[in-house]
């Protein structure tokens, strides 16, 4: 099966073509369908979620490092 055997290309599925037509194809694709508020939503909390695993364990590693400097300065 031909997996473009549908597809009649225009001017607007070109890039430089017709820079209109273009910035109307991405912005429906940054819409998806109407589902784009919740797609991207979705994607940037876990962006935020994978920031946050990357820096909790380097911020608890430089607490744990003053909490033991601190006890150390005590004794």
């Amino acid at each position: 099966m031909d997996a473009f055997a549908g597809f009649v290309p225009t001017s607007t599925h070109f890039v430089g073509t017709n820079l209109v037509g273009e910035q109307v194809i991405v912005m429906e694709a940054l819409a998806m369908g109407d589902h784009g508020v919740y797609v991207w939503t979705v994607y940037f909390l876990g962006i935020v979620f994978l920031i946050g695993l990357g820096l909790y364990p380097i911020l608890s590693l430089r607490n744990l490092k003053r909490k033991l400097s601190k006890d150390e300065d005590v004794k």
